[in-house]
């Protein structure tokens, strides 16, 4: 692997796994706005990061309407699979950090 130039795929990879904690807020939230205002950014930059992450999982997260977002059927299985994966990595940062204490 040392050497080898990273793929596509694995910069995708990458990609997406960065706007996971972002997607599961929204989701939590319901709103972009409401998060972006979280973070100090503006919405556009939110929403972009999900449009990204939609290009790569080739399907809608979200239904936009005037009433909100909701999760489509894609966004809920991926926001159940999304909380689980945070929640490894955190595990997975939290043991390696007690591995220096």
């Amino acid at each position: 692997m040392c050497g080898n130039k990273i793929s596509r795929e694995t910069m995708d990879i990458y990609r997406y796994t960065e706007n996971l904690s972002l997607f599961v807020e929204i989701a939590r939230c319901g709103s972009f706005s409401a998060v972006a205002r979280h973070h100090g950014v503006n919405p556009s930059s939110i929403i972009r990061k999900i449009d990204m992450l939609e290009e790569v999982m080739k399907a809608p997260l979200f239904t936009r309407s005037t009433r909100g977002l909701h999760l489509t059927e894609v966004g809920d299985a991926l926001f159940n699979r999304a909380v689980g994966v945070l929640e490894e990595l955190k595990d997975m940062r939290d043991e390696i950090v007690s591995l220096n204490e």
